[in-house]
């Protein structure tokens, strides 16, 4: 597995693990924010409960004014000392809340847990050993795979520093500014441009599941899928999709937005590049 390094923005080569790197696993914070969508935070939870990395723990700001969470932290059944749970208070941009999250972290590392996407059991332990190896400060995935079930979109996605899978240590993570869309951008610009940065293009480790409650809303979904590297359809889509519930739970998910019965979705034309 190749890892890309960067500092002040530059490709670097990744070179040998830096005398002296620790070998111990020091705890890894995973950062989720929720708001009343219970069912897919659950299985973004399981995605957690399921990691492979041993020393972690989740920390929960919930947003939500509807849903009772106590009920999905029971149902997904993780053990008390990994779970911080905080209500916040009513008001806050999304900006504030991932703030918030990062306060009440008590790891080493932070690790964005978006909490409608689907995560590899692989993806901690496999992220925190490229930063160990390359001697980065902030890691990123260099692809994702892309779904959206109700339009029956799946690919991996173009080549990028994808802001939702962040891990960083805690100490050089820059504040988010009070935004309630695109918080996250000017964060990943800062550490890519102040610190080492590693990447690794590893797209099943992470699904980034479109629906029409997605923060960044359905045109940039669109825009990603319209970028996108490989694209799968037909017989090649449902593979696809089987291979990946060996490892997620796709079936889950699939049968959660049909039994969400949402309106029906705008159809995005989409022109693949160059077309």
């Amino acid at each position: 597995m190749r890892a890309y390094v960067f500092e002040g923005g530059r490709e670097v080569e990744a070179g040998p693990r830096p005398a002296g790197t620790p070998s111990r696993r020091p705890r890894l914070s995973c950062l989720m924010i929720t708001r009343d969508r219970p069912e897919q935070a659950r299985l973004a939870l399981w995605g957690f409960a399921a990691q492979t990395y041993p020393n972690r723990e989740i920390v929960i700001v919930d947003d939500g004014r509807e849903t009772d969470f106590s009920a999905v932290l029971q149902s997904v059944g993780l053990p008390s000392e990994q779970v911080r749970y905080v209500k916040a208070p009513a008001g806050l941009s999304l900006g504030e809340l991932r703030n918030l999250s990062v306060a009440e972290a008590t790891g080493e590392y932070v690790c964005t847990w978006d909490d409608d996407d689907l995560h590899d059991p692989l993806r901690l332990a496999l992220q925190y050993g490229v930063l160990q190896q390359s001697g980065a400060r902030a890691s990123f995935l260099y692809r994702v795979m892309i779904w959206w079930p109700q339009q029956g979109w799946l690919g991996a996605s173009k080549r990028f520093m994808w802001d939702n899978t962040m891990m960083c240590e805690r100490a050089v993570l820059p504040s988010y500014p009070p935004l309630s869309r695109g918080e996250d951008t000017p964060v990943t610009r800062a550490l890519i441009q102040q610190h080492r940065v590693a990447t690794f293009d590893e797209p099943r480790l992470y699904c980034y599941v479109g629906h029409r409650t997605n923060a960044s809303g359905a045109a940039h979904f669109a825009a990603n899928w319209a970028a996108a590297t490989i694209r799968f359809s037909g017989e090649d889509y449902e593979s696809t999709l089987v291979d990946l519930g060996a490892r997620l739970p796709i079936s889950a998910y699939r049968e959660l937005l049909e039994d969400m019965a949402i309106r029906p979705l705008k159809v995005f034309e989409v022109k693949a590049p160059g077309s």
